[in-house]
């Protein structure tokens, strides 16, 4: 999978959610029956299927794939307090099937590993991205484009909120994947395991879109 097509997956999905890149960039709109939806808290109503299957995909995600038991549930649904606060919901979309979901939330968020304050400052005017996951039955490249759209859909958000910083943590391996996308991820604390897996505490600026000339 070339770079090239990542990053334009990216892109696209960061301009179908920031009108002032989208009113620059049209041209780059049309991912076919693919679209990436947010879904802010006073939507939640009227997206409550859209979530539904959400939730269910972060169960089977985290618990049944990962063995994260801490946040099994009865009814398959992976929820907490955040999904019913202030969170948004990235999801990436084929049709009205949900593939793939990351959440945002106002203030900052980290599951497993802790800021090192020396390196990161923590402030409310940042996200915290957590909950990202994507449907196994999507695999290779299919699975790595759904990611890159899920981050552009973040950057957006946080580009029409005019957040500058969001931080999550994560597996080493992502954030060599977002190197490679062109942002600009750095580590802002020790690296922890978490069920077995390393987690890195990341932080990532927020680029200003850019504008085409004309």
């Amino acid at each position: 999978m070339k770079v090239d097509i990542l990053r334009s997956q990216m892109l696209r999905a960061a301009m179908l959610v920031d009108p002032d890149a989208r009113a620059s960039q049209a041209d780059l709109l049309s991912i076919g029956e693919i679209s990436v939806v947010v879904v802010e808290p006073a939507e939640r109503q009227n997206r409550a299927g859209l979530l539904s299957q959400a939730f269910a995909l972060r169960h089977r995600c985290f618990v049944d794939y990962r063995g994260w038991d801490e946040l099994r549930q009865p009814d398959g649904l992976d929820r907490d307090h955040h999904d019913s606060g202030a969170a948004l919901h990235v999801l990436d979309l084929h049709g009205e099937h949900v593939r793939g979901h990351m959440r945002l939330i106002p203030g900052g968020y980290l599951h497993a590993s802790k800021i090192d304050p020396d390196r990161f400052e923590l402030t409310p005017e940042i996200f915290g991205l957590s909950r990202l996951c994507y449907d196994r039955a999507s695999r290779g490249a299919d699975c790595w484009m759904g990611i890159a759209r899920l981050f552009g859909g973040a950057v957006g958000v946080a580009r029409r909120a005019g957040i500058r910083q969001m931080i999550f943590d994560t597996d080493p391996i992502l954030v060599l994947y977002l190197q490679a996308l062109g942002l600009r991820p750095r580590v802002i604390g020790e690296t922890v395991l978490h069920h077995g897996r390393p987690m890195q505490p990341i932080a990532l600026t927020v680029e200003p879109a850019t504008r085409s000339a004309g």
